[in-house]
């Protein structure tokens, strides 16, 4: 029981100090709009349900990265836009605070990925772009080439189809001659139905009635899983199915040149997608329900005009860009300031002679406090003799929590990665002190 009590107490103590290292700058933080900063430097103007992250908002971390978008239960969840201090840039999905669903993402290099994320990692069908203009499209798993995909190499004007394994290319995969050309799976004759493989629980070539044709995978007889689905038009769609629909990334070409890219939900566009006309003129961004709807921009090739804003039901919401592009360029603005800013080399050398003044202190502190707790804990029922310890114990957790606190607020931003990472690692030592 004394040693729950002392549990306790330095988790409050903790607690306590975290609480004042940390604050809303204005507005509700609780229930409503407002700005709070992070122990970190980090800040994050927008919606609060409960204390906690909920809704629209705008995350600025303390390295220079922008994260705009939707949180749900104080992380980043829904659609949103994060931009990394490099200059890389995601629009996207997100789930659990980490990159999932349909997303397109900017390298700095110049070279584009649209597809399919799941952990922040690349996974299931997209479509990797290179700046020269060689592309890979295909299946991925865990940010990988995995699975059936082709590799055009547009210097050499060469292809590459097949299997692919944890990135490499495995040389003989090249698909059969059906495969290969596409037209070929257009149903002939009057047979219909499974002609090929297992339409069951497996992989196999189905024919319909009104001449379309799928081949893929199979779930209690419903298309489920990766497939290519060819309609009697022409029409061919590439990608993701589930209880028969497309559900997922997906590619769907058109017989007229048109091209869309994205992600479907019950055969409908749903999310972050692009459509390319075969003029090539595009629109990406975001879809509901088959229509743009949502975020996005529309680039008009003949007349070499940008459109971006708001949509709604498929039409423009006019008016809408210059409030978007208003956002942008305060957040931009903001990241290019605050990098310049941790990048002051002045400041950065008065952050390592503050932290180089304070570390042997910290030490100092913290075996202290490891002594002092262990001694504690090893009196057992004799702990009342050790009131004066206790004291000691708390008095110096304070004294520690308070100095790591001052430093990082004047300092925390300047101060090199190693360095903050050996503060980091000082400061857990007064969260729960192992016995040694």
């Amino acid at each position: 029981m004394p040693y729950i009590k002392i549990f306790l107490a330095v988790a409050f103590v903790v607690a306590a100090q975290t609480a004042i290292s940390a604050q809303c700058l204005s507005g509700d933080c609780v229930n409503g709009q407002g700005v709070y900063k992070y122990p970190t430097g980090a800040t994050y103007e927008g919606e609060w349900v409960n204390d906690k992250r909920e809704g629209k908002g705008i995350y600025r971390s303390a390295d220079g990265d922008v994260y705009e978008g939707t949180f749900v239960n104080d992380d980043k969840d829904g659609q949103g836009t994060y931009i990394w201090k490099s200059g890389t840039k995601y629009v996207g999905g997100f789930k659990n605070g980490k990159r999932g669903g349909f997303g397109i993402e900017t390298f700095a290099s110049g070279d584009v990925y649209e597809g399919n994320y799941v952990n922040d990692e690349k996974e299931g069908q997209g479509k990797y772009t290179l700046r020269n203009g060689s592309f890979y499209i295909g299946e991925y798993k865990n940010g990988k080439r995995h699975g059936q995909g082709k590799f055009y190499n547009k210097p050499s004007n060469t292809y590459q189809e097949g299997q692919w394994q944890i990135g490499d290319y495995l040389a003989g995969t090249s698909p059969n001659p059906v495969q290969n050309n596409p037209s070929s799976q257009a149903p002939t004759g009057d047979v219909l139905g499974c002609v090929s493989g297992n339409c069951v629980n497996g992989k196999g070539r189905f024919k319909f009635s009104q001449g379309d044709s799928y081949e893929g995978s199979f779930v209690n007889n419903k298309m489920e899983g990766k497939g290519t689905y060819i309609f009697k038009n022409g029409d061919k769609y590439v990608g993701a199915f589930k209880s028969g629909k497309r559900n997922g990334f997906g590619i769907f070409s058109y017989v007229d040149g048109e091209i869309y890219e994205g992600n479907y939900v019950d055969d409908k566009k749903e999310g972050q997608g692009k459509h390319t006309h075969a003029s090539g003129s595009f629109y990406t961004g975001e879809y509901k329900n088959g229509k743009r709807h949502g975020q996005g921009e529309f680039h008009n090739k003949e007349k070499n005009v940008i459109v971006r804003g708001l949509w709604q039901d498929g039409g423009y919401i006019p008016g809408t860009n210059a409030v978007l592009n208003r956002k942008n360029a305060e957040a931009t603005a903001k990241a290019e300031a605050d990098a310049a800013d941790r990048a002051n080399p002045q400041k950065i050398n008065t952050a390592v002679n503050a932290y180089n003044r304070i570390h042997p202190e910290i030490e100092t502190l913290a075996r202290r406090y490891v002594n002092d707790i262990n001694k504690y804990r090893k009196a057992g029922d004799a702990q009342f003799l050790y009131k004066g310890t206790y004291a000691d114990i708390l008095r110096t957790k304070k004294i520690a929590l308070d100095t790591i606190r001052k430093f990082l607020d004047e300092h925390g931003k300047y101060l090199p990665e190693d360095l903050r990472q050996h503060l980091e690692e000082d400061g857990a030592k007064f969260v729960d002190a192992p016995n040694y």
